[in-house]
């Protein structure tokens, strides 16, 4: 048996044994490692089945294509292609991703450290990105069920009874299969016009999902901390805190959460405890020390300022009312009352003060803007205080009739854990409603295999026409840049906006006297090339900054229009062009040293003849 270790007394705190974490977590020995298999073989195999359940549509769609897959992945959520390009950008050498879409402007500041990128591209140096991609929805999910999992046997004890394990697996089978429950006008219209359930939003790559796996991670060694069961949890805390730079929202609710602990320990004397939180920070700051540093040096000009309201960041000092949250709050609370108050209930109190911490810090990101007055688009933290807030009721639920009601409880864990699986199996099917979108992607196939082929490293694309989707999937599937692209959140200069805004007018054949007519109609092209805010790029109608940006657009254009096309197009690096069809000749003319490449059905390749010698 290990030694305890000492917290100098105070606040009559006890040290369990350092054992425990051996047999529950850490197991050292072949014994330990039966025990561990004998006391969590339900949650290993389950969370096999909440992986299965997550990775399942991607092998449905692909399946239902059959022969007519050319290798574009099913990525049915927002901005899927957006994250395999910044993985794609670090196996082509950029392990920053400053520029994943442009030739231009590698050396661009760290915006998002790649950290949970590089979770991804470490293992597909060896594997390939395309099995690691898919891989990854059965893996994260299935480590997210079993971090909750643990998370809540810790908060709840040590017992193995089935009241605990069952309490444990509803709460894990609710954040990874079943947080979607919250939108409840979304469930009650499945219910009463029917429908199929969306993908769930932990098989997106890298974020949420990492995060949440980091999120959790840190949470049970934060509990280690809190309980006070392993001398070292602290030290380890600070290094996953510092990891979660690599997702902002990841970052704000954990160092939240850490405050509101911290302060619990200090308002209960626990020193010892507050200062191991303390250390969890310091320790965090100094390893990301460089970021801060670059972070704040570059936030400090107005290019910095301006960059970090195009990547969410907002003034504000409005408070934010979640309603989930708050009911949870409720429900929490009124647990705490009926157990502390009215049953005289005196147990697990440093659990029900970890909820708490929970529900806290959950609070805090969502409303710290209030005394900061800046708000990094708290929509997105939802993802993570609703799975926080549910796991708070049920381990209240716990707490407060698991001697008074144990029956009724038991019943409704379980039958929570199996609404939550039926829901899961019910979302597999979601693959049917993008099967037809799925099916159209592989066209992009073709022209994705031959650049990979016969197009150098670092080579730069010009799509002919307008296609976004297709200028998205290049970086994420070659080792190739594009020339134009929306996604500009990485330091593109306004310049070079304006400069593709205009290219892509004059590649349309817009006339200078056709020019007014042009802007007015794509007013929500112009939103997405020169949004200075989110506010102004999810806004609709003719606001002031739209009028402004086109009169001025207008105006250059007319000077764009007195330089040659080829003079236009070549103002930065192009290699390649690609149509839907063959180019109209005036085009071809204006371009001479234009030349195709190839066709892949609809689409033409044409390279420049000169710029390849």
């Amino acid at each position: 048996m290990q030694k305890r270790y000492q917290s100098n007394g105070q606040a009559g705190i006890k040290h369990k044994q350092q054992e425990s974490v051996n047999t529950f977590l850490l197991p050292k020995t072949s014994n330990g490692v039966k025990l561990f298999l004998q006391r969590h073989l339900y949650a290993l195999i389950l969370a096999v089945v909440a992986g299965a359940v997550c990775i399942a549509p991607s092998f449905l769609a692909t399946a239902a294509l059959g022969s007519g897959y050319y290798g574009i992945e099913y990525g049915p959520l927002n901005d899927e292609d957006i994250y395999r390009a910044r993985i794609h950008e670090v196996l082509d050498g950029h392990p920053m991703v400053t520029s994943p879409y442009f030739y231009e402007y590698k050396d661009s500041p760290v915006v998002i450290v790649p950290i949970n990128e590089w979770l991804y591209a470490a293992p597909a140096f060896i594997f390939g990105l395309a099995g690691i991609m898919v891989a990854s929805k059965f893996f994260l999910p299935a480590a997210l069920f079993l971090l909750v999992y643990f998370l809540v046997r810790k908060l709840l004890g040590a017992g193995d009874d089935a009241l605990s394990v069952s309490t444990a697996l509803a709460a894990a089978f609710f954040v990874t299969l079943g947080s979607a429950f919250v939108d409840y006008r979304s469930m009650i219209t499945l219910l009463l016009v029917g429908g199929t359930p969306g993908p769930h939003m932990w098989t997106r790559p890298v974020n949420p999902i990492v995060g949440a796996v980091q999120l959790f991670g840190f949470l049970l060694l934060l509990s280690q901390v809190w309980q006070r069961t392993w001398r070292y949890a602290y030290v380890a805390a600070g290094a996953l805190l510092a990891a979660t730079i690599g997702y902002f929202f990841t970052l704000g609710i954990s160092l939240a959460i850490l405050g509101a602990l911290g302060l619990f320990a200090l308002l209960r004397k626990e020193f010892a405890v507050a200062r191991e939180m303390i250390f969890i920070l310091l320790i965090s700051i100094v390893l990301d020390s460089w970021y801060w540093y670059r972070m704040f040096a570059s936030f400090g000009t107005s290019e910095g300022s301006a960059l970090a309201m195009r990547n969410g960041l907002f003034f504000t000092h409005a408070p934010v009312l979640n309603k989930a949250l708050l009911a949870a709050t409720l429900i929490v609370f009124c647990f705490f009352l009926y157990s502390y108050l009215w049953k005289k209930n005196r147990g697990h109190v440093r659990s029900w003060i970890f909820i708490a911490g929970l529900i806290l810090g959950s609070w805090i990101v969502l409303n710290q803007q209030v005394i900061t007055g800046r708000e990094i688009w708290y929509q997105h933290f939802v993802q993570y205080t609703v799975p926080l807030a549910g796991i708070s009721v049920i381990v209240a639920a716990y707490l407060a009739f698991r001697t008074y009601a144990p029956r009724a409880l038991y019943i409704g864990m379980i039958t929570l854990s199996l609404v939550c699986l039926a829901f899961g199996f019910w979302s597999v099917r979601s693959f049917t409603a993008e099967l037809q979108w799925f099916a159209y992607n592989q066209k992009l196939g073709g022209v994705m295999s031959w650049l990979n082929v016969n197009a150098p490293k670092g080579c730069v694309v010009l799509v002919a026409y307008n296609d976004e989707w297709l200028e998205r999937q290049i970086p994420a599937y070659t080792s190739c840049n594009v020339y134009n692209s929306v996604v500009t959140t990485s330091g593109v200069p306004e310049y070079r906006l304006a400069h593709n805004f205009l290219l892509r007018m004059r590649l349309n054949g817009v006339r200078t006297s056709d020019a007014h007519a042009y802007l007015v109609t794509h007013e929500r092209g112009i939103r997405n090339y020169f949004f200075s805010d989110w506010g102004q790029l999810f806004g609709q109608g003719e606001e002031p900054w739209i009028l402004d940006r086109i009169a001025l657009l207008e105006k250059e254009y007319s000077l764009f229009l007195g330089k040659t096309l080829e003079q236009n197009i070549k103002t930065y690096r192009v290699d390649y062009m690609i149509s839907d069809g063959p180019l109209a000749p005036s085009i071809l003319n204006a371009l001479p040293d234009l030349e195709v490449a190839t066709t892949t059905e609809p689409f033409y390749i044409y390279y420049f003849r000169k710029d390849l010698e």
